[in-house]
């Protein structure tokens, strides 16, 4: 006869890698550092972060549940090290915004706990109370320029930093004088403020803030009689290029500012670079990058401008490169998403499709005038001289396009035009 076959074997207790919720409970503040209790949900269990990354330090790889086993790698692979005390946890906003950005599951704060609606503002990424446009700016913000607004106090309150990279033409400069001007006048913010730029629109800084700002004292620091005299004062701005922070970054490190600005901070993209790295030594209490140029364009660039201004944020090069550099094609697109909504709370981007309503009707003032006997020379001497062979070339459809010829002489035409 046959043998009666054995019972199936017992599948064993799930492994759990994704949660279904955080759920945080405010413990105690300390300045911009949050002590909290931090709970894993799966289904009807939980695990305290706090267990998770004391496994973590141990070097197991599960903590038992009743609804299975955590792994404990794939729950804390993006979590920092952390402060942990019994089941509290040490977080400043910047971890905060990080653990909400992470995941696109809930993350629920306790309510009637002390500290639960500034923790909800931080993760609303809502400031303490809107800021009014300060008295002393002499020009009426758009509504979206009052968004911007808030968002930087959001960032200065909560010791953060980021980028404001609003399309060319939105008013990046004014928001940004906007803020100052806030911090000093509304909030009583003593430290200087530093601009850092190219040295073609420092004399932009300077007329916008005598026109727009003039509560603030512009201190130009360029040219070879520069001086740092009285450059210090409370609601003092020091304006000053990349080219002079390359040279006399042992001067300028030696003050701390509560607010840095990088204007056109595309320009400091290479870490390499001197400037990045005098960049880098400069001490402030909140960086803002101003660029109009998409941040999307190079990944490995987006890390250096964040290094720069949100140090820890994105983690090691190595990480972040496997992450999302050298992601899978096929899981690329959700690591993007991803690292898109860990960057969301830091930057601010309006193109001006999206604002068209608010903006003043184009205003076009076209003159003509004539062109002098000497340009008119040089002119048909160039036409003469290159254009036939160029239209005799594009005539030729079997033959590739010269474009760099034909860009070539347009830019001749045009600097003949402008003057020779």
């Amino acid at each position: 006869p046959l043998e009666a076959q054995p019972a199936a074997a017992s599948l064993g207790p799930r492994v759990l890698k994704e949660f279904d919720s955080i759920d945080i409970t405010p413990e105690a503040a300390e300045r911009s550092w949050y002590w909290l209790s931090v709970r894993y949900g799966f289904g009807s269990a939980s695990v305290s972060l706090a267990d998770v990354l004391r496994a973590r330090e141990e070097g197991l790889p599960y903590l038992e549940t009743p609804a299975g086993w955590v792994d404990v790698r794939a729950l804390t692979s993006d979590v920092p090290s952390l402060s942990v005390a019994g089941d509290r946890v040490r977080f400043s906003a910047c971890d905060l915004l990080r653990l909400q950005g992470e995941t696109t599951k809930p993350v629920r704060v306790e309510d009637g706990r002390s500290g639960s609606p500034a923790l909800k503002r931080l993760l609303a990424l809502e400031p303490s109370q809107p800021l009014p446009p300060p008295p002393g700016l002499r020009s009426e913000l758009r509504t979206y320029q009052k968004l911007g607004l808030d968002w930087l106090r959001f960032l200065f309150e909560n010791g953060l930093s980021g980028l404001l990279c609003d399309d060319m033409g939105l008013g990046k400069t004014h928001q940004a004088m906007a803020l100052l001007l806030a911090l000093h006048e509304q909030m009583g913010v003593q430290e200087p403020f530093l601009v850092v730029c190219p040295t073609s629109v420092i004399s932009h800084w300077k007329d916008k803030l005598a026109r727009f700002a003039p509560g603030l004292e512009c201190h130009l620091y360029h040219g070879p009689g520069r001086s740092l005299e009285g450059a210090f004062a409370p609601g003092s701005v020091l304006v000053t290029s990349y080219g002079i922070l390359r040279n006399d970054v042992e001067r300028l490190k030696l003050q701390s500012f509560a607010v840095l600005v990088l204007d056109e901070v595309q320009h400091l993209k290479n870490r390499d670079t001197v400037a990045y790295q005098a960049a880098v030594e400069l001490p402030a209490a909140m960086r803002l990058g101003l660029t109009g140029t998409p941040i999307e364009n190079d990944l490995t660039e987006v890390k250096a401008l964040f290094d720069l201004v949100l140090p820890g944020l994105l983690g090691g090069d190595g990480a972040f490169k496997r992450r999302y550099v050298d992601a899978d094609p096929r899981s690329r697109p959700a690591a993007l998403g991803g690292l898109r909504r860990l960057l969301s709370p830091f930057v601010l981007r309006r193109l001006k499709t999206s604002v068209l309503d608010e903006l003043p009707d184009k205003i076009e003032d076209v003159r003509s005038c004539r062109l002098s006997e000497e340009q008119v020379t040089l002119y048909r001497q160039a036409i003469g001289a290159k254009a036939g062979p160029l239209v005799e070339k594009l005539r030729q459809r079997d033959q590739a396009i010269p474009f760099i010829h034909v860009f070539a002489l347009l830019s001749l035409l045009k600097k003949i035009c402008n003057h020779p």
